[in-house]
């Protein structure tokens, strides 16, 4: 969330001290010193100049990892133990390949709609 937030809230106002802004994030998400230096380690993180906005891909990877795996879950119980676990996925999801776009393929899959449902149901 670190990340996130920071990325968002660089983008919003770029004219602010990031440094400072990355230094209170860090408290926030990881209680860091309040007394650390002041530096730019966000800056190494080289998605944030070649890629802005890549974090988003991470996040939507995981909405899509518990969406699914909540499906199949419920489908074929404990996936690691279930020896149907791998011809299910390529007989449903796998053999599509990237001939369908990824939501209508989660939704052909799953019967339902990506959503942050199943990621939620795992923070309780």
């Amino acid at each position: 969330m670190l990340i996130i937030e920071f990325e968002k809230l660089m983008y919003e106002n770029p004219e602010q001290d990031l440094k400072d802004l990355w230094l209170k994030l860090r408290i926030k998400y990881i209680n860091a010193n309040e007394n650390d230096e002041l530096n730019n380690e966000w800056a190494t993180i080289p998605h944030y100049l070649s890629h802005p906005g890549y974090y988003q891909n991470y996040f939507r990877a995981n909405l899509i990892k518990a969406h699914i795996y909540k499906y199949l879950k419920g489908k074929l119980g404990l996936l690691t133990e279930n020896a149907q676990t791998a011809t299910f996925l390529g007989q449903n999801l796998f053999k599509y390949g990237k001939s369908i776009e990824e939501d209508d393929l989660i939704k052909l899959f799953t019967g339902e709609y990506l959503s942050a449902q199943a990621v939620c149901e795992n923070l309780v």
